[in-house]
């Protein structure tokens, strides 16, 4: 499909990919409140080098979030 059109520079944009359609933001509203001393378990659903994404359950609510890097422990860390 095209994607943009520039006739005065003679180029055009072309993408394969699917129209974006954004989705509906997820109801966070179990997870409001909670104190930052408060721990939560969750389970590791990816490590990209950047850190890890982890999901959460809390109040029957789910939700995943990315534990960066520098959040992991103090100090270096070598690999995640």
């Amino acid at each position: 499909r095209v994607t943009s059109v520039d006739v005065g520079a003679g180029k055009m944009s072309l993408s394969m990919k699917e129209e974006y359609q954004p989705r509906e933001p997820d109801d966070l509203s179990a997870f409001e409140g909670i104190p930052s001393d408060e721990w939560l378990t969750g389970k590791v659903v990816s490590t990209p080098k950047f850190g890890a994404f982890v999901e959460v359950t809390k109040g029957g609510a789910t939700a995943q979030g990315l534990v960066h890097v520098t959040q992991i422990q103090d100090g270096f860390v070598e690999s995640v």
